[in-house]
């Protein structure tokens, strides 16, 4: 590991453009560079041995340090920065969602079976750029975490629509740490409408129920057997009620042809109660 200073000049540039990780709760940890900003124009006019890279840590900026909170506030008051870069490993930083993978993967290769979770944590990293709200309403009556009581228009609904399911935010979730800041419900609020204001990227760690199972191979029999039994119920359904129309087709039937014979049998009566009348009046 080496550490090098870093001149910076805030002055007409859309921000430090870097996303940053603080849960040592003493430095900022480089996540990543993005495309502009104050670092990415240092990187390009810069010797390779001084460029900024994702894994580094800074230090201290401006001479503050042991702060990570009190170092971005320096960022925002500042123009210019000076900033003290310790070089990180060439290894890349592991999310949540992979880490619990692989172990499901090793486990399951030791041949044991990985104890049920009772909750799943993930990150989510929201992109205030193009976004003034959030979109959470949350409650922070624990004041270790804050309960999302539901979501509004905002970029964490943004992050839902490109996310799966059991990586999106729901209510019921808890928010467990904002950029690494933990423990304080009322301050991760804080630090969530400063970091929605300053029109930055930052992460939010989200605790929510575990992922559903996945599906064993038995599951779709079972749906086809499922189906075939709704479609014989169907079938037996159909059948009755042909027999049932069927049964009324034929009562009506008996019906007209009682009321026919009715007919009939009164006009034969009427027809020779005339007879009777003609002869009477012949005679």
């Amino acid at each position: 590991m080496a550490e090098f200073t870093v001149q910076l000049d805030l002055t007409g540039a859309p921000g430090l453009g870097l996303e940053v990780d603080w849960a040592d709760g003493k430095t900022l940890l480089i996540k990543s560079v993005k495309a502009t900003g104050a670092v990415p124009n240092w990187n390009s006019a810069s010797d390779a041995s001084k460029r900024i890279h994702a894994n580094d840590r800074v230090l201290s900026i401006n001479g503050t340090s042991g702060d990570p909170k009190a170092m971005l506030a320096v960022c925002k008051k500042d123009k210019k920065l000076s900033l003290l870069v310790r070089t990180g490993s060439s290894a890349p930083i592991t999310s949540a969602v992979q880490t619990a993978v692989q172990t499901a993967a090793d486990t399951g290769k030791a041949g044991t079976s990985a104890p049920v979770p009772k909750f799943f944590e993930f990150n989510v990293t929201v992109d205030m750029s193009f976004h003034t709200r959030l979109g959470l309403d949350v409650d922070w009556a624990n004041s270790k975490s804050l309960y999302v009581r539901h979501l509004q228009a905002g970029a964490v609904e943004e992050w839902n629509r490109q996310h799966p399911a059991h990586l999106s935010v729901h209510a019921g979730d808890r928010i467990v740490s904002v950029n690494g800041f933990s423990e304080n419900a009322e301050g991760m609020l804080s630090l969530c409408r400063e970091l929605a204001q300053s029109r930055s990227s930052f992460q939010l760690r989200v605790r929510g129920p575990p992922p559903p199972p996945a599906e064993s191979k038995e599951a779709p029999k079972e749906k086809e057997s499922d189906s075939s039994e709704e479609k014989g119920k169907a079938k037996d359904k159909e059948k009755k009620k042909d027999k049932e129309k069927s049964k009324k087709d034929k009562e009506k039937e008996k019906a007209k042809d009682k009321e026919k014979s009715k007919k009939n049998k009164k006009d034969k009566e009427d027809k020779e109660k005339s007879r009777k009348r003609a002869r009477s009046s012949s005679s």
